[in-house]
């Protein structure tokens, strides 16, 4: 898998009020807990995919996302 790590750009800004806090956080515990398109980074390097448990529908969190409101 190909990274753009050369070539972007990151940028930081306070979250000052609490409602935007509680979104970016609910929307990083969604992406954390995506088990349809997630990939692990593992210490030597290389990726493994994620999957449900058994028994655990995938979740994907993208697919939601475009479900939510803005």
């Amino acid at each position: 898998m190909q990274r753009n790590l050369d070539r972007r750009i990151e940028t930081m800004f306070p979250l000052r009020e609490a409602r935007h806090r509680e979104k970016i956080r609910r929307l990083f515990d969604l992406q954390l807990a995506d088990t349809a398109n997630s990939w692990e980074l593992k210490p030597e390097g290389s990726y493994e995919r994620l999957c449900p448990s058994e028994g655990e529908e995938p979740l994907d969190s993208q697919a939601l996302l475009l479900e939510e409101p803005l």
